[in-house]
């Protein structure tokens, strides 16, 4: 299956400095548990994960009646065939990392207690204002499920908010999601990205965000056969966030632009600069020409969709773990 290194120990081989990537989310891979291997306490309860809980989720507005969604807890140690990887019952995988993994299910229509699934977990320390943080985890479609759906994301927030089951009430919209269906129960699909924190998240939710009517889920199997998973049912495994490990200091700024359409120099492109980077490019009497908080290396050397005149420009760049950066570019057709 895919393989993907793990690594919290990041070196900068130009400099030798070394940087620690602190992964914030404890028992990234579910590998610790309540004793419930050596006691066997009700494996597969989701329950017996330690410091993960199960997302309270809001029946309906009607009743706001409270509940626990039940996503699934597999570990080597069952000695339950159904709760232990890689043949669980509901799917047939191996874990990503370590020796245990969890399911969770999102079903398309609102069928009561598992329209859909999430789980949550209390970050070993709360983001800061302003800091680049990357995110990831990794997914796999259980062979056994008849759905495939989209919109799995990865939520940061200052409280533990309530879902409502069928996603008609706003929630606070995941920094990380795929808007891609995951069909593949072979391999584990890795779902990531970067963000810059508003400050003081502390609460790491895993599940579905949105509305129904925006989530795309389609059949793929035949929900009568024996042994299936009547919804699109999702193995989880390796859930990381830490600060993004991108050097700033390298990130070099090119001195020429040549927006005349031949393919070469037409964008004024900074290689490897991070997400969420403001640039401001200035003419030579310190007028700002094209600004940018998050720049997507798109100038074209224009002022309000005109060509500004051949000379040198200035550009300034603010990165958003603090680095700042400034040249002067040359500007040329």
């Amino acid at each position: 299956f895919l393989f993907r290194p793990l690594l919290f120990l990041c070196i900068l081989l130009g400099t030798m400095s070394i940087v620690i990537c602190q992964n914030l989310v404890p028992n990234w891979s579910f590998e610790e548990n309540n004793d419930s291997c050596t006691n066997n306490i009700a494996p597969g309860f989701f329950e017996n994960v330690n410091f993960w809980l199960p997302k309270r989720s809001l029946q309906g507005i009607a009743n706001a009646s409270a509940t626990f969604s039940t996503p699934d807890y597999y570990s080597s140690c069952f000695p339950n065939p159904s709760t232990r990887p890689p043949n669980n019952g509901f799917a047939f995988q191996y874990p990503f990392h370590g020796s245990s993994l969890v399911g969770i299910i999102y079903h398309g229509t609102n069928d009561g207690l598992h329209d859909r699934e999430a789980i949550r977990i209390r970050l070993s320390e709360s983001l800061k204002s302003g800091v680049c943080y990357h995110a990831e985890m990794f997914v796999n479609l259980g062979n056994n499920a008849t759905y495939v759906c989209d919109h799995l994301g990865m939520a940061c927030t200052v409280d533990s908010f309530p879902m409502l089951l069928d996603g008609s009430i706003a929630m606070p919209l995941p920094q990380v999601f795929t808007d891609q269906l995951i069909s593949d129960t072979l391999n584990w699909t890795v779902i990531e990205g970067d963000f810059v924190a508003s400050g003081g998240e502390k609460w790491l939710t895993i599940g579905w965000f949105f509305p129904n009517n925006t989530i795309t889920y389609n059949l793929i199997g035949d929900t009568t056969a024996l042994g299936i998973v009547t919804s699109a049912y999702y193995l989880i495994d390796a859930v990381q966030l830490y600060p993004c490990t991108d050097d700033e200091e390298a990130v070099i700024l090119p001195n020429f632009i040549s927006p005349n359409g031949d393919g070469k120099n037409d964008f004024y492109v900074i290689d490897s600069l991070p997400p969420m980077t403001t640039v401001s490019f200035y003419n030579r009497w310190g007028n700002e020409v094209y600004r940018s908080d998050n720049y997507q290396n798109n100038w074209d050397g224009s002022y309000l969709g005109n060509p500004l005149p051949t000379g040198t420009y200035f550009v300034i760049v603010q990165m958003p773990l603090g680095v700042r950066k400034s040249t002067f570019i040359e500007l040329m057709y």
